[in-house]
């Protein structure tokens, strides 16, 4: 369910139940339409983190996830943080 959350649309959404909500005792011919479900929602998610594993870089390159910061222009000062001071007691 977390990578059916991250990206929308990997899976389809399951079909609303029919019927009362709540438990219920299933009978086989339903505990096979359920498996069949459950099974084709397996290998397209499973396709989908296949298909997302061969896009990733494989020369070893890894990419930056940080931003490089702009480089601090020359002959300008920067502001120093103000120093924080404990509050007074009783305050």
């Amino acid at each position: 369910m977390e990578l059916e959350a991250k990206p929308p649309g990997v899976a389809p959404s399951p079909a609303a139940a029919a019927g009362e909500s709540g438990p219920s005792l299933l009978d086989v011919d339903a505990l096979e339409q359920i498996r069949t479900l459950l099974v084709r929602r397996l290998a397209l998610v499973q396709a989908t983190i296949d298909g997302i594993g061969s896009q990733e870089p494989t020369d070893g390159a890894a990419e930056e996830t940080e931003p490089k910061r702009a480089p601090a222009r020359k002959g300008t000062k920067t502001k120093a943080r103000p120093t924080l001071r404990p509050a007074p007691e009783g305050a």
